[in-house]
């Protein structure tokens, strides 16, 4: 017989000192659960001292179902101190067993001061059917594939789980895990191999579909794969809140749903085709049902000039956020447009989106535009600059030569993009980053009238 999975328990009898050789243990001691046990699992037993082999029986060390009934076993013995407890046929999967050891003494006729109860639960993959916001269990199966398989040519919408978390669904969101890092990264092979981005903790992700070990994501039109075991899987019908688009007025509003909470920002011109005061999902940014939408900002060259002189940046910030202490670096932000062939509207849109229009921490005591605020190491690590003059004129320099340049740096496009092209590529762990710098775009753009909008 072949063993494999074996999982050496060992079992400490203490000797019943003073008494007599007659008394036998009454009460059982728990050992911790084991949990996820493969279906074939072979237990092994190991004593401190000799067995007496006769009282080492079926009888004394058998194995229950959750109902009480026995479960057939076949015991070998290994040598004069272990003992294997080996299934005669697999366990059913996802099912809950007990191993008794009770009443073995040892050579010498001592017997177990306690009892041993040890609880396991079998790995398995459970089929449950979704209808009405109710799920229903179908049936377990010893592997995945087999659940997979049969949940995927069913009629009805299926999920699959494993020890009650979901591991593959008919369509769902995924999201980091809890506990997991600040952020995810996603890779390009299903092996795991070539990092295709990385998105921060809790962003929806869509889940296309899984192996045993890994998943494949879809974020902002991005298609790559997660280790299984870093995200959670919510079938689509039963997501309780999901980041949605909706045109308010004349702007198109994203809601994102993130760490049990919705934020908001404007992402752009609203689609004439949409619905205003309606909700609308897309996993892209510019596909909404049968509306392709993409907003300018997002796509522009950011090697193109704005078409905005420095003054008129200066009264857009001045419009916008007449208290902020970018008023009046107009004339910095065309500065670094010029030296460095980086768009100005972008770099001011970037400042006012990383700094809070000039009055974060790191903004205040580095005269650091670009570094959004977070932990102490964030702070720590941020560049000090002499005034913002410089720190733009520094980010227009390194924005130039690592993003926007052909075959140089991070380059994926030169221009905001998402997670699958263009500066968000690699930029930030923010899937919405360039869909949040487009929209700060949009807004200062308005201002004297969209000179800047095609």
């Amino acid at each position: 017989m072949k063993y494999k999975s074996i999982v050496t328990l060992l079992l400490i009898l203490l000797m019943v000192i003073g008494f007599s050789t007659n008394a036998i243990a009454s009460e059982f001691k728990d050992w911790e659960q084991q949990d996820l046990v493969p279906t074939d699992k072979e237990w092994l037993i190991t004593f401190n001292l000799d067995y007496d082999e006769v009282s080492a029986n079926e009888t004394t060390i058998f194995v229950k179902d959750r109902n009480g009934d026995v479960v057939e076993i076949e015991l070998i013995f290994v040598n004069e101190r272990s003992i294997k407890v080996v299934p005669t046929k697999q366990y059913l999967p996802s099912e809950t067993y007990f191993l008794h050891i009770k009443d073995v003494t040892s050579a010498g006729n001592s017997h177990l001061t306690e009892n041993i109860l040890l609880t396991f639960t079998t790995k398995g993959y459970d089929v449950y059917s979704l209808e009405s916001g109710e799920t229903t269990k179908v049936e377990s199966f010893h592997s995945f594939s087999e659940a997979v398989t049969v949940a995927n040519n069913g009629e009805k919408k299926y999920i699959v789980k494993n020890q009650n978390q979901v591991v593959w669904a008919y369509d769902g969101v995924a999201t980091s895990a809890v506990g997991s890092q600040n952020h995810l990264t996603l890779y390009s092979t299903p092996d795991l191999k070539g990092q295709l981005n990385f998105v921060s903790h809790n962003t929806e992700m869509r889940f296309l579909d899984s192996t045993e070990e890994v998943a494949k994501v879809e974020v902002a039109n991005s298609i790559g794969y997660v280790e299984l075991s870093k995200i959670e899987i919510t079938p689509i019908d039963l997501v309780p809140n999901r980041s949605y688009y909706m045109v308010e007025n004349d702007d198109f509003i994203h809601y994102v749903y993130q760490n049990n909470e919705y934020n908001s920002y404007i992402f752009g011109a609203a689609p004439v085709q949409l619905t205003p005061g309606e909700k609308y999902f897309s996993w892209d940014g510019k596909t909404f049902g049968e509306v392709v939408f993409p907003q300018y900002f997002q796509y522009a060259s950011l090697r193109d000039e704005t078409s905005y002189s420095a003054e008129q940046l200066n009264e857009m910030i001045s419009q916008l956020n007449s208290s902020s202490p970018l008023n009046g670096l107009g004339f910095a932000f065309k500065d670094a447009e010029a030296e460095h062939n980086v768009n100005a509207l972008f770099l001011l849109a970037h400042a006012i989106h990383e700094s809070k229009w000039g009055t974060s921490k790191i903004a205040t005591d580095k005269n650091n535009l670009f570094v959004a605020d977070g932990n102490s190491s964030t702070y720590e690590n941020a560049g000090d600059f002499h005034s913002f003059s410089d720190s733009i004129n520094a980010e227009a320099e390194f924005i130039s030569s690592a993003y926007l340049t052909s075959n140089k740096g991070f380059y994926k496009g030169a221009f905001l993009g998402n997670k699958s092209e263009g500066m968000n590529v690699h930029f930030d762990s923010d899937p919405f980053w360039g869909q949040k710098i487009a929209g700060k775009m949009y807004e200062l753009d308005k201002v004297h009238g969209q000179l800047d909008l095609q």
